[in-house]
């Protein structure tokens, strides 16, 4: 016999914090709440690992709220049909909801990102990318011509200085719990 209902979550270090973990427990404390995420997750991990939890938790719960937060911008045709798979694989076994943590959202986002829930009002700038492609200037001259790039690199000092300027973050992270109260608003 199936169980009431589970709050499912997966992501990168944006959700496996402690703040969110401590929040989350607090506003649901009669719930089952499983946090899949990991710090430094990627979104093809993000994908496999909610796939099989999903498919094992709708065994044993009726109700599975899944959350996903993305680690970066979907950047190719590979990654969005691997996530509109993932839709099609677990879509009927719970509620999924999918946006990014960092970012801003993808295409097939169905809430708003994790960080603009934070925020009084909505950047007005995109950044496609805050890993390797900043650190592997080879990788930028090969998707970018120079002046792509320099607006590339800018629009990532963009995203760190926004995200630095919102109360309560440290190294680009959220660092207390109040920066999470709309994000479980959200969720709610």
């Amino acid at each position: 016999m199936k169980n009431n209902s589970v709050i499912y979550i997966n992501g990168d270090s944006w959700c496996d914090n402690r703040y969110f973990k401590t929040l989350l427990n607090k506003t649901f404390p009669n719930q089952l709440i499983v946090n899949a995420a990991v710090q430094g997750n990627w979104n093809s991990q993000i994908n496999a690992t909610t796939i099989n939890d999903i498919k094992l938790l709708s065994e044993k719960f009726k109700n599975i709220n899944c959350f996903v937060y993305y680690s970066e911008c979907l950047r190719g045709s590979s990654e969005d049909e691997t996530i509109k798979q993932m839709a099609k694989q677990i879509g009927d076994l719970c509620n999924l909801n999918m946006t990014t943590a960092f970012i801003d959202n993808c295409v097939l986002s169905t809430m708003r990102p994790m960080y603009q829930a934070m925020l009084s009002e909505n950047p007005y700038h995109k950044c496609y990318s805050l890993s390797k492609h900043v650190k592997d200037q080879s990788v930028l001259n090969a998707l970018f011509d120079k002046e792509e790039n320099v607006r590339y690199l800018d629009s990532v000092i963009e995203r760190c200085k926004l995200l630095e300027s919102i109360p309560g973050m440290k190294d680009c992270h959220p660092d207390n719990e109040s920066l999470y109260e709309m994000v479980i608003a959200d969720i709610q």
